[in-house]
């Protein structure tokens, strides 16, 4: 037995008969982590079930009022364009750089014959690149109808994604006191809910694709992110957005939107620190203590061409290279004309469920489990946008 002459203090006393200090509750990093879970299974009607792990939807855009010449002529009757399919008999098109109206009276693959001069004042060499536009259809009087043209709807898809997390201990450690509260069974059923919600957002923002894999002895599928479904407007800053570059794709973003311009904009840290540097002289920034969107705290940034709700979103910030997520900000667009664009799709009667006691017959203690089968919906890619390496 060890003997202690003098004042007795802390460092002489058994430290094991010292009472600990503990605080009961564990501390938690990163609790609002997940915006676009939250965004697409509450707004605007929130998560819709699909009978199908395939879920699909149809879009349709509209048609193409542009075309360019592919040879240069003078006072032309014929032109030659770059997709003569776009033209019809009885349209009218203008040469944007010249200014010359053609009334089209027959095409032949890509020649369109064309009545030029409609003006009357003077028929123009055409150059090989002349950007030419539809502006409507001329009919004379008493004439049958056009003939009818048009696309047809393009086929979308994606699927759901089996999810799902497990917490299990022994018997003998559920039964074992702790100073944290909640005990530590309750606290980590807690963890595997929050971990759940995060594999979900994390596959909505980043799922590399839509896929089924039957190599297995049952099918896999996979849903595809938002990131994936991107690819009209994306804008690379190489390193720096400068406030010119920010306002050119901001343009860029919202040119195809919603009648409310709105969108949400989910951001890596670097983006948002860079914009909110920014003069406040041509963008009209929005902040009040009641600006949140369920629950989720947001910037507005007002432009003239509509409004960001701006996300600092924390999972970006796991992505840690140069060129990485952290730098990024991806644009959404939830809804247009009354219709979701981004939903949560679950499969049928298989929306979050948690089971309790799925553990072996025989096994001493306890196995719990959080399972959903769910995918993201991306209508009209159009309407979003991905901003990447845009740092200061």
């Amino acid at each position: 037995m060890a003997t202690t002459t003098g004042y007795r203090d802390t460092n002489t006393i058994e430290s094991t008969i010292l009472r600990r200090d503990i605080r009961q509750a564990i501390l938690q990093y990163d609790q609002d982590i997940t915006p676009l879970v939250v965004l697409s299974s509450q707004m605007n009607g929130g998560s819709v079930p699909t009978v199908n792990p395939k879920f699909e939807w149809y879009e349709e855009d509209r048609e193409i009022r542009r075309d360019t010449s592919t040879t240069a002529s003078t006072g032309p009757t014929t032109l030659a364009v770059t997709d003569g399919t776009r033209w019809n008999a009885e349209e009218v098109w203008v040469n944007v750089r010249t200014g010359e109206g053609f009334r089209v009276s027959s095409v032949s693959v890509n020649n369109v014959t064309v009545v030029p001069n409609l003006s009357g004042a003077g028929s123009v060499a055409t150059l090989s690149g002349d950007e030419y536009l539809k502006i409507g259809v001329s009919k004379q009087e008493g004439d049958t109808s056009v003939v009818s043209h048009g696309g047809n709807p393009t086929n979308k898809f994606n699927y759901t994604q089996i999810f799902e997390r497990t917490a299990s201990m022994t018997r003998t450690a559920q039964n074992t006191s702790n100073y944290t509260n909640p005990q530590d069974w309750d606290f980590r059923l807690q963890r595997m809910i929050k971990e759940f919600k995060i594999d979900k957002e994390a596959a909505y923002l980043w799922g590399v694709a839509a896929a089924r894999d039957t190599t297995g002895t049952h099918p896999r599928t996979l849903t595809r992110g938002i990131r994936s479904t991107v690819s009209t407007n994306v804008k690379n800053f190489n390193g720096t957005m400068t406030e010119a570059e920010f306002f050119d794709a901001f343009d860029a973003a919202f040119r195809y939107s919603n009648a409310q311009k709105v969108k949400f904009g989910l951001s890596g840290r670097t983006p948002v620190s860079v914009i909110s540097s920014f003069p406040r002289g041509k963008l009209e920034v929005i902040q009040a203590d009641q600006d949140d969107t369920f629950g989720l705290s947001v910037m507005k940034y007002r432009h003239a061409h509509g409004t960001l709700n701006l996300m600092t979103h924390n999972l970006f910030s796991d992505s840690t290279s140069s060129t990485g997520y952290s730098q990024e900000v991806l644009i959404v667009d939830m809804s247009s004309d009354g219709e979701q664009l981004v939903r949560e799709r679950y499969l049928q009667n298989s929306d979050v469920q948690i089971s309790q006691n799925v553990q072996e017959n025989d096994r001493d203690g306890r196995k719990d489990k959080i399972l959903g089968e769910s995918g993201l919906e991306t209508g009209l890619e159009k309407h979003h946008a991905l901003w990447q390496n845009a740092s200061a």
